[in-house]
């Protein structure tokens, strides 16, 4: 049975429903309950596969360190600091502050 267009509902159900029972599986079964779940619809197996990369992403930058290893108020204020501590100062001034419709983080 050929694939679903990309805009009919049914077949977002069925990615969302094929990501999150592949997503409970360890890394190493994936494989394998993706082929029994996605059978021969080689759409369904992309987007669950590119939901699943990005998936991984998200999990392994959420936690990374900030932008700026220390905290501002340790920060020197003189013109001898590093040139990398000032380029992180003046990165630091702009968060917060919103350009259009974005704030910037």
């Amino acid at each position: 049975m050929p694939s679903p267009t990309a805009r009919d509902p049914t077949f977002w159900h069925r990615v969302d429903e094929v990501f999150n029972s592949v997503l409970d599986t360890p890394p190493d079964n994936r494989v394998a309950i993706l082929e029994t779940l996605c059978g021969e619809d080689a759409g369904l197996r992309l987007e669950v596969i590119r939901l699943l990369e990005s998936d991984r992403r998200v999990a392994t930058s959420f936690l990374e360190p900030p932008v700026a290893p220390y905290p501002p108020s340790t920060w020197a204020s003189s013109a001898s600091a590093a040139p990398e501590l000032m380029a992180l100062q003046a990165a630091h001034r702009w968060v917060g502050r919103r350009v259009g419709g974005f704030t910037l983080v």
